[in-house]
């Protein structure tokens, strides 16, 4: 009996392994072939890729838009070589313009996932696009505020006949969790440290409720965006603004069908798809990526570099996430731009709600030392520490609906001494020097710490002043005024100096084209060299990245690193 135990002890440890061999056999194929095409296949797709004559670009992000290319779907990037971009679109409607191969461009209104700032500056090249006598049309069984936008810059919006469509445009509702009351419960104290009134970051895990300054903040911004989005789009449909507001906000266009959009010549025509298609004679749709893939780029000597600063400013380590802004990576892509000759200036392009005062600073003193010129576009928000990088501009530019300033500092602090009790877990220390402990999750500062952190705050919230007023030419006094952590939308921060003037991202290239005299010349993006190189690596990374396991304990370790180190974040972004 034991040795028949034995033997079919052994049997199952044997086909155990060896489905475990044929598993990481598989794996390992798969991965082989998922490199071979990476490497060789996209090359192929693209010469295959053509353009017929009348085509339409469709404009269709369900999944949104990412700043730059990212390796966020692997099967996407193997066959598209990488993911549209924003500046994908943005280039894509810009060359169309020019192309006697392309009539027009169909907005697919069920595939606008994106930010207010996109939008803008979406529409700002689809107002250029125009000018070709082009047609832009938009389609879409439900509209919303979240791309009816857009939408208002088709020469005509079509939907489908039915009562079962969606047609709702209203103002703004957003909510803002306070955990406060819950963390009580469960023992995990929190207290936060911060220099200016406005500076709120974090106020949900010590208040269980919203500050005034807070609300006071979110109300203006939001505000400000609904009148842009109401001017914007009346202006485009060509109805009166004060009544397209008042009916806006008493709700008429709330929960309504295509039917109700008609009557109020919110939307042009009804017809099913596939009829608008017969007669507009559409028949040949190419999508952005294959357009782009499809163009022959024209060579120019001269060029503008876009490098993007995309994310929370953070140190690079393995539980960094995969779209942080490190030192490393800026510093790298820096590097690349200052090398060709052929480069006269940089775009950097900010979307950061800030991160690490120390990073801030090492990437603002890296930057402000080149030999090229920068110029700032702001996309979504450049804030806190977003705004501090954004000060090595020799010009900064912003958009209409984009959040800038939050000049402040501050501290988060945690303690889980009273949630491990409740666990049953002791921690026993060993500990040697005066405030070695000081970052550690289990500490709860004294008073003498507690100074002493806040001394570092006021040193980091002076230095950080003193890169505006060097950048921007304010002076102190000023300065503190619009600092303290306020948050300033679009043309405020104009008002404020904090920037040079309203302009997209294509406008900022633009502007420093001219300024440098530039009459024929390119963009390229600035990558790091192991971007969409290194396919096993970034294979590596996105699992890791995407794994329950590591991406939990990547929030404890991102959670130790930010204890009661000095921060410049900023919360707000629309």
């Amino acid at each position: 009996m034991k040795k028949l135990f034995l033997f079919i002890l052994n049997l199952i440890k044997y086909v155990i392994k060896q489905i475990v061999f044929i598993i990481l056999s598989f794996a390992i194929i798969i991965g082989l072939i998922f490199y071979f095409i990476s490497t060789n296949f996209p090359e192929e797709v693209e010469k295959t890729v053509e353009i017929v004559p009348d085509s339409y670009i469709e404009l269709s992000f369900p999944n949104g838009l990412q700043e730059k290319s990212n390796f966020e779907n692997i099967v996407e990037n193997i066959f598209e070589n990488r993911t549209t971009s924003y500046y994908d679109v943005i280039k894509a409607i810009k060359n169309a313009k020019d192309d006697d191969r392309i009539k027009g461009i169909l907005i697919d209104l069920g595939g606008i996932n994106l930010p207010m700032v996109y939008m803008e500056e979406i529409g700002k090249e689809l107002e250029e696009f125009k000018k070709s006598n082009k047609k832009i049309y938009a389609y879409g069984e439900i509209i919303t505020n979240g791309n009816y936008f857009l939408a208002s810059y088709a020469d005509e919006i079509v939907m489908p006949p039915s009562h079962s469509t969606i047609f709702n445009l209203s103002g703004y509702y957003t909510t803002i969790g306070y955990y406060k009351n819950l963390f009580d419960k469960i023992g995990i104290k929190f207290d936060v440290l911060h220099i200016g009134d406005y500076k709120t970051y974090s106020e949900e895990y010590i208040r269980d409720g919203i500050s005034k300054e807070r609300k006071e903040e979110l109300t203006r911004v939001l505000d400000y965006s609904l009148n842009y989005f109401i001017e914007k789009v009346a202006k485009n449909r060509n109805i009166d603004k004060y009544e397209f507001y008042n009916n806006l906000i008493e709700g008429k266009y709330v929960s309504r069908d295509s039917l109700v959009a008609k009557e109020n010549k919110l939307v042009d025509e009804l017809e099913y798809y596939n009829q608008f298609l017969y007669n507009k004679k559409i028949e040949n749709i190419i999508s952005v990526a294959k357009y782009n893939k499809a163009r022959i780029e024209k060579k120019t000597k001269d060029k503008i570099a876009i490098i993007y600063a995309d994310g929370a400013i953070d140190f690079e380590t393995n539980y960094s996430d995969i779209d942080s802004i490190t030192y490393s990576q800026m510093e790298e892509e820096l590097k690349l731009a200052e090398e060709d000759k052929n480069i006269k200036g940089i775009v950097l392009r900010v979307n950061s709600p800030g991160g690490l005062a120390l990073i801030a600073e090492l990437i603002t003193e890296r930057y402000s030392n080149t030999n090229k010129p920068i110029y700032v576009s702001i996309g979504r928000v450049a804030a806190s520490g977003g705004y501090y990088i954004s000060t090595v501009g020799k010009k900064i530019f912003i958009n209409n609906t984009s959040i800038t300033g939050s000049i402040g500092v501050v501290s988060r602090i945690f303690n889980v001494n009273e949630f491990l009790d409740k666990l049953g877990i002791k921690l026993e220390e060993i500990k040697k020097g005066k405030y070695s402990d000081l970052y550690s999750l289990n500490n709860e500062l004294t008073k003498e710490e507690r100074e002493l952190i806040i001394e570092s705050q006021k040193n980091t919230y002076n230095e950080f002043k003193s890169r505006v007023e060097k950048s921007r030419g304010i002076d102190s006094e000023s300065l503190e005024k619009i600092a303290q952590g306020k948050i300033w939308i679009g043309k405020e921060a104009v008002e404020n100096r904090l920037v040079d003037g309203i302009a997209s991202l294509n406008e900022t290239i633009k502007i420093m084209a001219k300024d440098l005299q530039l009459n024929n010349y390119s963009v390229i993006e600035v990558y790091k060299e192991t971007e969409g190189r290194n396919f096993v690596s970034r294979v590596t990374k996105y699992i890791k990245t995407n794994n329950i396991y590591d991406k939990l304990n990547s929030q404890l370790k991102y959670i130790e690193s930010y204890n009661k180190k000095i921060l410049l974040m900023n919360e707000y972004d629309i």
